[in-house]
């Protein structure tokens, strides 16, 4: 259940990131980010 809350807290957070770019422009990620979308 912790596991969900996280997750749900970081797609929230991965949402409002994006959200604060302009359509067209570069969108940068920190390593926490890229591990939540390509977890190994």
């Amino acid at each position: 259940m912790k596991q969900d809350m996280f997750h749900d807290e970081m797609l929230e957070d991965f949402e409002v990131h994006n959200g604060q770019y302009e359509e067209g422009e570069i969108i940068s990620f920190d390593a926490e980010e890229v591990n939540f979308l390509c977890p190994a």
